[in-house]
Parts: structure tokens; C-alpha cells; sequence
């Protein structure tokens, strides 16, 4: 049967994503959105904010931290992974993030981002949707 571990997340980026190479030279970007849940109705009405890590890799990193701010509203599909890891102080940690291997681009075409200033882009220029096949999990 095929993959039973798939999210799918729509929210918007709370700050600007980050990028980082491996040694081997390979892209990995990583940034957190925010997913709004309602329930309720009237004076019953609660709203539950929920921030996820988001890890994207290769080519689809670099596009990602050229385009996307905070705040930028997307779409992530991928799957769900736990690890853990030891800080340098030898204290363990849990990180639980979505792998993602599509990130498509909501609302109006992003502006490329530049080191002291933003230039508009051609909304036909823009790749809307990305997918990066190759992960290493």
C-alpha cells in the first residue's frame, strides 16, 4: 500500500525562512508556518493557533528562501517526521517536522528577495509550485 504518512498544511510563514548547505554542498531550508483552527460559534467561539517546522531540501530550498517572507501564505504537502537530537549541553531533544516535497505559493506572486532592497517580479516568471523527489529519508 502506499504512503500512509502524508500532510497536508495550508498557514502562513511566522518569519523568514532559513538556509543552510550540508557539507556536501546540498540546499536545506527550514522556516515554521501557522495553522488557525476555529471552533465554536458566538461567545463559544476559540481559536487555536498551531506553529509547525516545515524542512524543505535542494532546489526547492533555494526557491523557497529567494521567495517567501514572513508572513507569505503557502501550501505544504509531505510527510511527518520525528527524530531526536543532543544540543551541546548533552541535553536531548524531540523535534517532530513536516518533510516538505511540494510547497505551492498562495495569494499574489512573492517578490524576489535582495539584500537591500525587494524587486517586483512577472507573475509569470514565478514557479507557483515546486517538488523536490530527491530527500534523504
Amino acid at each position: 500500500m502506499g504512503d500512509t504518512n502524508l500532510c497536508v498544511m495550508s498557514g502562513r510563514l511566522t518569519a523568514d525562512p532559513a538556509l543552510r548547505f550540508t557539507p556536501s554542498g546540498k540546499a536545506v531550508g527550514s522556516f515554521r508556518i501557522a495553522l488557525n483552527e476555529v471552533f465554536g460559534t458566538g461567545e463559544a467561539r476559540k481559536e487555536i493557533t498551531t506553529f509547525v517546522p516545515v524542512v524543505v531540501w535542494g532546489a526547492t530550498a533555494e526557491t523557497v528562501a529567494e521567495y517567501l517572507k514572513k508572513g507569505s501564505p503557502v501550501l505544504i504537502t509531505g510527510p511527518r517526521r520525528d527524530r531526536t537530537y543532543e544540543t551541546k549541553d548533552g541535553e536531548k531533544r524531540y523535534v517532530s517536522e513536516v518533510i516538505a516535497q511540494r510547497v505551492q505559493f498562495l495569494g499574489p506572486a512573492p517578490a524576489k528577495k535582495e539584500k537591500d532592497n525587494i524587486a517586483a517580479m512577472d507573475e509569470m516568471s514565478m514557479p507557483q509550485e515546486m517538488a523536490d523527489g530527491d530527500i534523504p529519508f
